[in-house]
């Protein structure tokens, strides 16, 4: 259980740093809006653009690619409040997952607070009750009833096929073919 719990951690904590990292160059570009839009009108191609955004904000190629496909109009300054706070939620939660990395105590701590979670959904008697079958059983009671139809051929072959395999015939019909 404290292998899934690490494994979950680092998978959660890769994609938090993944998206504070474009965050990260999202504010930049908000703090130089005017260079930022300026750049972009003047680029002719999106690889003039992004390599300016690099050279301008000092950024990455993933982030220069976000900043592109940004709206213009989302650069406004309730998406900055809304950016900042995004990339303060996630670094609180890159520091938690660090955390839970660095302390095994930590990890015992989820692994029991999650069984108990489970106890607590799922930990009601068992509803239906296993008895000792007292009679005798032979293997002919296993077998389920139904009807069927069995064919002999002029050869001696024997095959034996359910009714429901044969569909009613409409009109002028020549039946089952190859049965």
């Amino acid at each position: 259980q404290i292998e899934v719990i690490v494994r979950r951690t680092k998978f959660r904590l890769r994609k938090a740093e993944e998206r504070a990292h474009i965050l990260r160059g999202l504010l930049k570009a908000l703090n130089a809006i005017d260079e930022v839009i300026a750049l972009i009108r003047r680029s002719n191609t999106v690889e003039i653009a992004r390599e300016g955004l690099m050279g301008l904000l000092e950024i990455d190629e993933l982030q220069a690619n976000a900043i592109l496909e940004m709206q213009l109009r989302r650069l406004a300054a309730l998406e900055h409040q809304k950016i900042t706070a995004e990339h303060d939620e996630l670094q609180a939660k890159i520091n938690e997952y660090n955390e839970i990395l660095a302390s095994p105590a930590k990890q015992r701590t989820i692994v029991s607070e999650e069984l108990a979670a489970i106890v607590d959904k799922f930990g009601d008697d068992r509803r239906s009750a296993l008895v000792p079958f007292d009679g005798d059983m032979s293997i002919e009671d296993l077998i389920a009833e139904e009807d069927i139809v069995v064919t002999i051929s002029r050869s001696g072959y024997v095959k034996r096929t359910k009714t429901d395999d044969y569909r009613s015939q409409n009109r002028g019909g020549k039946g089952v073919r190859g049965t």
